[in-house]
């Protein structure tokens, strides 16, 4: 009875993967230096070993053409640091699947993440376009509360002020010194 209840909120098996994969990718890119491989049907369809950089494993799974378009991301701002990578301007997508945050190493979905990075590109890309995004934040745990989503996926921030300040100043940052 529990498996028919459970199956009927399932989408089709290609949408399942597709799921999985993606949050695969997610997985890969916030941890390099795992060597992860993922097989589907007897297949290969995801396969990080031995790249142990950001840079290459964008290229392997966006396209080698992403790497043009790449800007680090490395600055401290009072007791946050910030790191990673964004896109230039000129590389955008129709949605968020490109956007990829870790919080003190893990992996979140934050409104308010979202709103300043969104706020970051907003005078310089196309509404409704959306940037590629890499980045680590690390910050105090005394700041967070991670026990507020039952998957972990979402964090509260305890001055969400303070984070909705500081991304876009170093995205802004960060474009700045690549221009």
């Amino acid at each position: 009875m529990g498996v028919t209840v459970g199956r009927k909120f399932l989408k089709t098996a290609a949408t399942e993967f597709s799921y999985i994969y993606d949050y695969v990718i997610q997985f890969a890119l916030s941890y390099p230096h795992l060597d992860i491989i993922l097989r589907h049907n007897q297949q290969e369809r995801l396969n990080s070993s031995g790249r142990q950089d950001s840079v290459s494993l964008m290229a392997l799974l966006f396209g080698k053409e992403v790497q043009a378009h790449l800007v680090k991301v490395d600055t401290s701002l009072g007791f946050t640091r910030i790191n990673g990578y964004i896109s230039d301007p000129t590389l955008s997508f129709s949605n968020r699947h490109k956007q990829i945050v870790t919080v003190n190493g893990r992996l979140v979905k934050s409104p308010v993440i979202q709103k300043a990075i969104a706020q970051a590109y907003q005078d310089i890309m196309p509404s409704k376009r959306y940037p590629l995004v890499l980045l680590q934040i690390k910050l105090s745990p005394d700041r967070l509360d991670v026990n507020i989503h039952p998957q972990k996926l979402d964090i509260k921030f305890l001055d969400p002020g303070w984070i909705f300040n500081s991304l876009p100043k170093a995205i802004s940052q960060s474009l700045a010194q690549h221009r």
